[in-house]
C-alpha cells in the first residue's frame, strides 16, 4: 500500500511510527470514515506491541516490525528506555482503543504511566532515561528538549483523554514539575 514497505527488515523507532504513522492513519480515518485507515493503524500498532514486553511495561524504543524483536539503543544510558519514546504513544493508542473497542492498546500505555508514577520524583522532573526492567530513572539529565519533549507534550492532556486511577496524581505531577522548574530557575540552577 502506498508503495511503502512498512515491514522491511530494518528497525524503526517506535516514537516516529506510533506518533506519526498510527496517529496519521487515525486522523485520516476520522476525516474520511474509510475503515481501511483504521485497519492499517491497528495493524501497525499490533506490530509495535512487542516493544512493551518488558518486566515493567515501559517500552523498548526500537522495534523490527517484521519480526517483533525490540530493544533499546546501546548508547542510551546502558540500554535504558528514553522518556520521550516511553511517553509518546498515549494519545494515539488510547484513540485506537476508543475507535476499535479493543482495550489492549490503552492498557499498554496506561501501564507505562502507572509504572512511572511508582518512582516519580518529588519535584516531578523525570530524567530522560528510564530502566525498562525495574522502572527506575537512570542517572541522567532532565530536559524539556530532546528525549524528554514528547513526554512533556503528552503529559497535560493524558488525564483528560484517559481518566485512569492516577489522573489526579498526574495533574499534581504537572504542577510539581512546573514549580520545580521555576524554583530552579529562580535559584540560578539549570534544569
Amino acid at each position: 500500500m502506498w508503495g511503502v514497505d512498512f515491514f522491511a527488515s530494518s528497525y524503526v523507532i517506535s516514537l516516529y511510527f506510533s506518533s506519526r504513522v498510527v496517529g496519521g492513519l487515525l486522523s485520516t480515518y476520522d476525516l474520511s470514515g474509510d475503515k481501511l485507515f483504521l485497519d492499517k493503524a491497528k495493524d501497525i500498532a499490533d506490530r509495535l506491541l512487542p516493544a512493551w514486553n518488558t518486566p515493567t511495561g515501559i517500552p523498548y524504543n526500537i522495534i523490527n516490525l517484521r519480526s517483533g524483536n525490540a530493544h533499546n539503543p546501546s548508547w542510551a544510558a546502558g540500554g535504558a528506555s528514553i522518556l520521550a519514546d516511553s511517553g509518546t504513544e498515549q494519545l494515539e493508542f488510547i484513540a485506537l482503543s476508543q475507535r476499535t473497542g479493543d482495550p489492549k492498546y490503552q492498557q499498554k500505555v496506561e501501564k507505562v504511566i502507572t509504572e512511572l508514577n511508582k518512582n516519580f520524583p518529588v519535584d516531578g522532573l523525570l530524567p530522560i532515561y528510564i530502566n525498562p526492567d525495574n522502572g527506575n530513572p537512570s542517572y541522567s539529565t532532565t530536559t524539556f528538549g530532546a528525549m524528554g519533549d514528547r513526554w512533556r507534550i503528552t503529559e497535560p492532556p493524558f488525564p483528560i483523554m484517559a481518566p485512569v486511577r492516577e489522573a489526579g496524581h498526574r495533574r499534581r505531577n504537572c504542577t510539581d514539575s512546573a514549580e520545580a522548574v521555576a524554583g530552579r530557575l529562580e535559584e540560578g540552577k539549570s534544569i
